[in-house]
């Protein structure tokens, strides 16, 4: 059924997960074997007792490899490089026994002492947060039952016991296992180079210590009928191909032009930096809002399409308007995001989390102002270094939903010990006054 209409307002919400992206290798029309996106994967049944490569190393990717090398003959985990890796449990080898959840790494006082924003214009709020995450990491340090949750849970988000020391699904805290992990995180390069897409998942890893899994990261040269030939000269039997390369944003049913002019009703260039926060077109203004093309580094794509929304609904509503200067915005900000995500250059809706939501909840009218919260120290120690939750973001501001938000953050305990955030607050000030004496460089 086709239904025409003229609407005041389009949101095009179909999703960047749609369109498949298969890569381009050369030789692969050749290959005897079976072809299988991620896409189509249902269960590792089909792979059993067979050799599989698996190529790309998303988090389903992480998932793939590890359930097909359990019961493949062989598999080849083949990659373009190495991804830098967050294993969903964090534990140090000293302070904590149990470590923290990885939460405790996105974080205002992570964010905010250990970075610079990437929009250059919000220097003087960055400051103040600055100083109130160090208060907050005194006031936590001084009393740090204000970060605790009412008692330590049993059983972690997989139904595993907590005292094992498990940091993901049925992968343990080892030596060996936080070795290899580093090592990917290092030979990804950024460290010294940039930033790139981060692999939330490192399930796989111990199904590489087991030898169930050979990594090559020098690429694919060729495939031929029953192998696979990587750029480094080595070659693996081959009877499935497994691509977990992602998808492609499309959006074959916008069509014609804007208007009257020749500029056409589409993306520009493909690219959803080149819409004013991945939302709406420089040229078509707000009646339009592409929304769920934000992918954040870490972080969830639901919480960054529910702030488009609200953007795109007050709007709609004539409480907001965009900005005058939204194309050269738009441009910086592209450049921005291309510069700092350069590893990672073909995933073009990656965006930094903390820095898009409270750019967008800036235009909203619901950012988080932490000073507001200092006398009430529970919910300020928890802003300040506790997961950047979106319940944050209401708080304050249109359709805020302040009792149900609070209630919301207080339920979730600072992840991080108080000697963890003071030695963070410390060695971010030494590091930022040695390098920019205090206002953020333009890197």
């Amino acid at each position: 059924v086709v239904d025409k209409g003229v609407y005041d307002a389009v949101a095009v919400c179909s999703g960047a997960h749609q369109a498949i992206n298969t890569p381009r290798i050369a030789g692969l029309d050749t290959f005897a074997g079976r072809v299988v996106h991620s896409s189509a994967y249902k269960n590792s049944a089909e792979f059993a007792g067979k050799d599989c490569v698996c190529v790309g190393l998303g988090e389903s990717g992480a998932d793939i490899v590890r359930e097909v090398s359990d019961v493949a003959k062989s598999t080849v985990l083949a990659m373009r490089s190495y991804p830098y890796l967050i294993p969903r449990l964090v534990r140090p080898f000293h302070e904590n026994p149990l470590g923290c959840s990885s939460d405790a790494y996105t974080s205002h006082l992570r964010h905010d002492l250990l970075t610079v924003p990437m929009c250059h214009y919000r220097r003087f709020k960055h400051i103040l947060n600055r100083i109130m995450c160090t208060l907050a990491a005194l006031l936590y340090a001084l009393l740090p039952f204000l970060g605790r949750g009412r008692c330590p849970a049993a059983k972690d988000a997989f139904n595993q016991d907590n005292e094992r020391g498990y940091i993901d699904k049925n992968t343990l805290h080892t030596p060996l296992a936080a070795k290899l992990i580093y090592s990917f995180c290092n030979l990804s390069g950024q460290q010294e180079r940039g930033h790139k897409f981060a692999c939330k998942n490192v399930t796989f890893v111990e199904n590489i210590l087991q030898g169930k899994i050979v990594t090559n990261a020098s690429g694919i040269r060729c495939v031929e009928r029953d192998s696979v030939v990587f750029n480094d000269g080595s070659r693996a039997r081959c009877e499935c191909l497994v691509l977990c390369t992602g998808y492609r944003d499309e959006f074959p049913f916008l069509k014609g032009n804007i208007g009257s002019s020749a500029v056409p009703l589409a993306v520009p260039e493909g690219n959803v930096r080149r819409l004013f926060k991945h939302v709406f077109h420089p040229e078509i203004g707000e009646s339009m809002a592409w929304i769920g093309f934000v992918r954040p580094s870490t972080g969830g794509i639901p919480a960054c399409a529910e702030m488009a929304a609200r953007y795109f609904a007050l709007l709609q509503a004539g409480r907001r308007q965009l900005p005058a200067d939204v194309a050269a915005i738009t441009r910086r900000e592209c450049e921005l995001d291309t510069r700092f995500f350069k590893l990672s250059p073909d995933v073009k809706t990656l965006v930094g989390y903390k820095d898009w939501m409270d750019s967008v909840a800036e235009l909203v009218g619901c950012e988080v102002r932490l000073w507001r919260y200092m006398l009430q120290p529970k919910l300020f120690v928890r802003l300040c270094l506790g997961s950047l939750l979106p319940s944050q973001y209401r708080l304050d501001g249109p359709c805020s939903l302040p009792v149900l938000a609070k209630a919301t953050i207080l339920a979730v305990p600072v992840a991080a010990t108080p000697p963890q955030t003071l030695g963070e607050a410390h060695r971010s000030w030494l590091r930022h006054l040695r390098l920019r004496t205090f206002w953020p460089g333009d890197e």
